[in-house]
């Protein structure tokens, strides 16, 4: 039994009747604040005799200040307040400890500007409390605020980021009679646009493809600035495959796959975001780029032996080549190494002419396709114009210049 002097009792004279005000249902290792009520409130004495009639192990009582803790042991505990001024009133409280808790569920990631609820559950169900006091963990309030509702709820406000921050929400019973619980949202900025990169990573805006090189290529679009909440979503102007096919894997990436055979021209591949609507689009280009270019009529290396069909100074001969693999790309522009420049002249049409020489001598032209792709070489001998007769019948090479 202990006597004391409760600092939260109130009034003078006799009572007639009294309460222990407080949670009757306590959470373990949970305190709560307890408080002895006397009716009327106009008593004399206020000294109270405080017994704990059964459960004496399972919590700890502070006789000044009228806070209980619960240990870690689940029970029921009684407790008798009795009047110190001989009336005989007394009351009796029932207290149970149980392993009690608060489950706290709801919203998970919200953007710039985005509400959601949170919602708190006391376990078992009859611990009800006195209801649910929100906040947020220091320095979360910067990125967002939270406002009770009814029936344990909260309604949580992200604020404008630039980067996603994780924001715990803690729901404390305002009894005290069970422990704090959280809940972690992630706050998200607002997406302010669309940006598309390939799959090594480099910004992509426009790209030219090569269908005899390349026909398959993945693009990879993402919501800015980083850490955004986004769901994008690919559209192509090739709304009949005409170019192609194009998978769009539902997490931003789009896998591309063309007809190496199909007509050359352009498709635009749009990314948009459906949640802000920001869009950003990637412009194909389909071309056929040159595979090589043969030449017709020449020796396709040098040669130790002059032919019969030779080039005699002050001659002339139109060259011809033709482009493989590009029918854009279907003519070739001609040039001689400047080493025989000496000896020969070229346009860039292939009109070939051969200078006046004293020796004959071997010469190269380069005949290389317009898209700068492909280029090959042939080889052309230039003998002088009065020994042209002797070294076709001889048939032997001399010294060849420059080889």
């Amino acid at each position: 039994m202990k006597r004391f002097c409760a600092p939260l009792l109130r009034g003078i004279g006799c009572q007639k009747h009294l309460e222990i005000v407080g949670p009757s249902v306590i959470g373990l290792g949970c305190s709560a604040q307890y408080d002895i009520r006397t009716y009327p409130d106009n008593v004399w004495n206020t000294e109270m005799d405080i017994t704990v009639l059964s459960g004496q192990d399972l919590a700890t009582i502070d006789y000044e200040t009228g806070i209980l803790t619960a240990g870690n042991t689940a029970g029921t505990m009684v407790v008798r307040a009795e009047a110190c001024d001989g009336s005989g009133v007394y009351t009796d409280f029932t207290l149970e400890i149980v392993d009690a808790s608060l489950s706290v569920a709801g919203i998970d990631k919200l953007r710039t500007g985005q509400s959601g609820t949170v919602t708190a559950t006391f376990v078992p169900e009859n611990l009800t409390g006195t209801g649910i006091v929100w906040s947020l963990a220091a320095g979360d309030e910067e990125y967002a605020s939270v406002k009770s509702g009814k029936n344990n709820t909260v309604t949580v406000t992200a604020k404008n980021v630039t980067e996603a921050h994780d924001v715990t929400v803690i729901a404390s019973a305002a009894d005290g009679s069970v422990a704090d619980a959280w809940h972690v949202i992630t706050v998200v900025p607002a997406a302010a646009g669309v940006a598309v990169t390939d799959e090594n990573g480099a910004a992509v805006t426009a790209k030219e493809i090569n269908l005899n090189a390349e026909t398959e290529l993945t693009l990879v679009a993402s919501v800015l600035p980083a850490g955004a909440e986004g769901n994008i979503v690919w559209t192509s102007s090739d709304t009949k495959g005409a170019f192609g096919t194009y998978t769009d894997n539902g997490d931003g990436a789009l896998y591309v796959s063309l007809d190496p055979n199909a007509k050359l021209g352009t498709v635009t591949l749009t990314a948009t975001d459906t949640v802000s609507r920001k869009k950003a689009a990637v412009k194909l280009t389909t071309t056929r780029v040159s595979t090589g270019v043969e030449i017709t009529g020449m020796a396709s290396a040098p040669s130790q032996v002059i032919p019969d069909d030779a080039l005699v100074s002050g001659q002339s001969i139109q060259l011809k080549a033709q482009v493989l693999g590009s029918p854009k790309a279907n003519s070739v522009i001609w040039s001689i190494p400047d080493e025989y420049a000496p000896y020969a002249t070229v346009t860039a049409a292939g009109k070939l002419t051969a200078k006046a020489v004293t020796y004959p001598v071997e010469i190269e032209v380069v005949a290389r396709a317009k898209d700068g792709a492909s280029e090959t070489s042939a080889y052309v001998w230039i003998v002088p114009k009065v020994n042209a007769v002797a070294l076709k019948v001889n048939g032997e090479a001399p010294q060849r210049h420059g080889v």
